[in-house]
């Protein structure tokens, strides 16, 4: 073995997206102007910590490091491979024509400009490309570029001529997920405003201890600066946010700024200098709150306050209410009459239901209520699948909140917004959602409460619920499920904190199994009718009643002799653990191919084809083709998470009942709730007990926008 040096094209790259330490960069060497048949692979194994930027396939890096050869042969094609241990990792950038060509045609910054224009910008450009890069003046490449083009070629050259403050914060052990954030946001400012304040990269992701060590190592700061003491408090106040609270008391947060600095002297001054510098602001109540989101709260509270007080019944009022009835396929029921008059009427409203409510009958009538008086009607949902449900059941065009928000502000005062799921809904994201509309647009917020809450801080349909202020009906007369199957009644039970008086009744069915037993049981289950069948599960990791597991063990258990996925990309053969015959998860939303994160299908060819690598057969029968841009999008479906699973119904329900942080009352209810027909609970019956009589968590939170609207 030998040290060498390699000038290399990446060609492909794994484990990024793994806990190991280690990445492997694969890629052809390049010599002089060229770059080198595949006849010759390097294989470079870089340590996270040593990368100064996240390797994208296209890019030149040049490596050093321990290297090793040998041949091997793939298919009949016969290559030499280059193990390589890297020492020393860094990005070049190219400096000749040929170069230059191959670097922004190959590398996915550079989207949409290929070989052809690449050749055509040198030839015009010259050396000279670069200086204009530099300048970000659009006009110097009109002439043979589409604005999106120069705008891909910007970019992307901006990222690459800020490699030398991504270095500087490399040389300082600073991750590259997290140094190219702050980059990203600084940019020429990157050096001087992390010598300012090392702190400051607490807000791209890293930890009050890793900045700490770094502020006192690399800037000689002192113990009692006050930069450290602030941050020491918006550390605590973060982790408090990041469990769902938007405020916290004192005694709270005083403990954990305390083991922080490890000084209570220093924490009682942390709490004060936080307190000068606006870091957090002490309420009338004596709550601790971050102030950005106290100001959050406060406008929200004051929008919703505005839009309570507004009533606008007229006669044709009237006429759109009796459209918004008879459009239902079948008479609303009172409490459903009453949730269309408070969303025609009252410029804010909310409908609470469980499962199999009606919730989506009122939402396909106030659509045609709201239509009769000549409003705009914006439909959206946190998740894609729920706004496709909404789309399907009204037949008029939805959106995900993501998509609603990058589209342009609803300036319009006639105009209404029905937010479906929206008891996943967050404090932050329901401020971006009301400072991106006219303050008169109507919202109709539909969700139980009950049922899983926001992943972010805050409780915006939990706040309505316990506010008078705002109008709302609660539906709880059940339709979607027959009642003699026993479900809506079980998780009624469930969701009042109430142990079903017979773990097995009806239609569910409590397996009492040791957890060594779960899987096995689980994967009985579920060949008993694959077809009908859906794992929902709260961990991935674990053993027992894990979905990675779960998955590989139904896989390797119904579907074992099944034809993989193989595919080529970049000179590179792959094998996927996909086989036709399983069901898939897609985890991608993609307008074009009508699909969402969360839509289910089975893979039913793994041809190669000019079109792709295979077809997936998706759950409402449509086939789409397996391309290189959804491979990384796609993954086992035997076994799901609940957040995946949430806004859709199976036939069948199978859940382990297994120790994990995600598991509580609000989180069995939910799960419960996906089932048209069939439960199976498994695992250990007392665990089952413990998690419905203690509260869910999300009840637990402390959220200050239910004081507001009272």
């Amino acid at each position: 073995m030998s040290k060498s040096r390699y000038l290399i094209r990446v060609t492909s790259v794994s484990g990024l997206n793994t806990h190991k330490d280690l990445v492997t960069i694969r890629g052809v060497p390049i010599e002089s102007f060229r770059t080198q048949s595949a006849k010759k692979v390097v294989f470079a194994k870089v340590a996270k910590n040593d990368l100064p930027i996240l390797p994208e396939v296209g890019q030149h890096w040049k490596l050093t490091g321990t290297a090793s050869e040998h041949y091997e042969i793939v298919n009949g094609f016969k290559y030499l491979a280059v193990k390589l241990d890297v020492s020393n990792a860094k990005v070049t950038l190219p400096d000749t024509g040929e170069l230059f060509i191959d670097f922004v045609s190959s590398c996915a910054d550079f989207k949409g400009i290929g070989a052809v224009k690449a050749r055509e910008l040198w030839n015009k450009f010259g050396k000279g490309i670069y200086d204009l890069m530099k300048e970000q003046n659009p006009k110097s490449f009109e002439s043979l570029l589409s604005p999106e083009s120069i705008k891909a070629l910007l970019d992307g050259w901006r990222k690459y001529d800020n490699l030398k403050y991504q270095s500087w914060l490399s040389g300082l052990g600073i991750r590259p997920e997290i140094s190219g954030k702050i980059v990203k946001y600084h940019k020429e400012g990157t050096i001087n405003s992390i010598k300012e304040n090392p702190y400051r990269m607490m807000t791209f992701g890293m930890s009050f201890k890793d900045s700490d060590a770094l502020a006192q190592t690399k800037f000689n700061m002192s113990l009692n600066d006050d930069r450290r003491l602030v941050a020491a408090v918006e550390q605590v106040l973060n982790q408090w946010i990041g469990k769902g609270h938007t405020f916290a008391y004192r005694d709270d947060i005083f403990s954990d700024v305390i083991t922080l600095l490890q000084d209570k002297q220093a924490a009682i001054l942390a709490l004060k200098k936080g307190l000068d510098n606006g870091t957090f602001i002490i309420a009338d109540e004596g709550t601790y709150h971050p102030t950005g989101m106290l100001v959050i709260e406060r406008i929200i509270a004051k929008r919703f306050k505005k839009l309570a007080k507004l009533e606008a019944w007229s006669f044709q009022h009237d006429d759109a209410y009796e459209q918004a009835c008879s459009s239902s396929e079948f008479p609303l029921t009172e409490r459903q009459g009453e949730a269309v008059y408070n969303a025609l009427n009252y410029s804010i409203s909310a409908v609470f239901g469980g499962a199999g409510t009606g919730k989506t009958t009122v939402i396909r009538s106030v659509v045609a209520g709201f239509e009769a008086l000549g409003f705009e009607i914006h439909q959206i949902a946190l998740s894609g699948r729920a706004a496709k449900r909404m789309r399907e059941s009204t037949g008029r065009p939805t959106k995900t909140i993501a998509a609603f928000l990058r589209d342009e502000p609803v300036v319009t005062e006639k105009a209404a917004v029905i937010i479906d799921e929206s008891s996943m809904v967050d404090a932050n994201t329901m401020y971006q959602i009301i400072t991106h509309t006219h303050d008169s647009v109507k919202f109709v917020l539909i969700g139980d409460p009950d049922q899983l809450p926001p992943i972010g801080a805050g409780l915006v349909l939990h706040a309505i619920q316990d506010s008078k202020l705002v109008p709302k009906v609660t539906l709880d007369i059940v339709k979607r499920q027959d009642a003699e199957s026993g479900i809506p009644g079980y998780s009624c039970d469930v969701k009042n904190g109430i142990v079903p008086e017979r773990l097995s009744t009806g239609a569910v069915t409590f397996h009492e199994v040791p957890e060594t037993e779960i899987n096995e049981t689980i994967v009985g289950l579920y060949a008993e009718a694959t077809n009908a069948t859906q794992i929902i599960a709260a961990t991935y990791k674990r053993e027992n009643g894990g979905i990675n597991a779960l998955n590989h063990l139904e896989q390797t258990t119904l579907n074992n002799s099944s034809p993989e996925l193989q595919f080529s990309l970049f000179n590179e053969d792959f094998i996927l653990n996909l086989k036709v015959g399983d069901p898939i998860l897609l985890t991608k939303n993609d307008i074009k191919l009508d699909i969402q994160n969360g839509t289910l299908g089975e893979l039913t060819s793994v041809a190669t084809t000019e079109n792709g690598f295979g077809e997936i057969t998706l759950d409402d029968n449509r086939i789409i083709n397996l391309d290189e841009a959804l491979l990384d999008h796609i993954q086992l479906a035997y076994a799901i998470s609940l957040h995946k699973a949430q806004g859709s119904q199976f036939e069948r329900i199978v859940i382990p009942i297994v120790p994990s942080k995600l598991l509580d009352r609000g989180w069995i209810y939910t799960a419960i709730t996906r089932a048209e027909k069939e439960v199976h609970l498994i695992g250990n019956a007392k665990l089952f007990k413990r998690y419905i009589k203690e509260p869910s968590k999300a009840h637990l939170r402390q959220i200050y926008l239910s004081k507001l609207l009272n």
